[in-house]
């Protein structure tokens, strides 16, 4: 989202309205990350539903084949639009269900991650060899890989502290394919569209 949180488009009917909320919650002290999450959901509710229409909003929720938890995610942030446009609703409640799961085998998950493209492969390689959290994926910068060394220095999520950690060799190979040869900035996110993918994979009711 950058330093302000800017309008996409003209034509997204919605899109100055949607700028106004995130806006606020900026100078509320939201953090960038929250904003980037907030704000794909409600640009993503503007593409199929009357955001001013609450009814509808809620409706078009209900029908979705999402988990509850996304569910409240995405009523959490549409309440937001809400409350700053002074409309009037009530706010569905969807029960998180909170069970013990049977976790997939590894050779299952290097299976799934194996048939993903390089750079998102290379994501939840992070995730699964480092323990970096998604938001730390997506937050990665170039200035934070060392691939001579085969080290990477994560922003720590949720005030953790600072740590080192030591890249596989087949990970630090993956991560050097998606280093163009130019001069990029060392500021570059490496992963800025990986929220995207998780979206899209609860979107899909996965």
């Amino acid at each position: 989202m950058g330093s302000n949180p800017t309008p996409r488009t003209k034509d997204e009917p919605y899109a100055l309205r949607v700028f106004e909320v995130l806006w606020q919650m900026k100078k509320d002290g939201y953090s960038e990350n929250t904003l980037e999450t907030f704000g794909r959901r409600l640009r993503y509710l503007a593409k199929h539903v009357n955001l001013g229409s609450p009814e509808e909003v809620k409706e078009f929720i209900a029908e979705k084949a999402w988990s509850n938890g996304y569910k409240d995610n995405v009523v959490s942030a549409y309440n937001h639009y809400v409350v700053f446009h002074n409309l009037s609703w009530k706010k569905p409640r969807y029960q998180r269900a909170f069970s013990i799961k049977k976790l997939p085998l590894e050779a299952n998950i290097d299976l799934i991650i194996s048939y993903t493209k390089t750079r998102n492969r290379a994501a939840f390689k992070l995730i699964k060899e480092c323990g970096l959290r998604p938001i730390e994926v997506s937050n990665l910068t170039l200035k934070q890989i060392d691939l001579h060394k085969g080290l990477l220095y994560p922003e720590t999520a949720k005030g953790g502290e600072a740590r080192v950690l030591k890249l596989k060799n087949e990970t630090s190979a993956l991560l050097k394919q998606l280093v163009s040869a130019k001069n990029e900035s060392l500021d570059k996110k490496m992963f800025p569209r990986f929220f995207s993918v998780l979206d899209a994979i609860m979107n899909s009711g996965f």
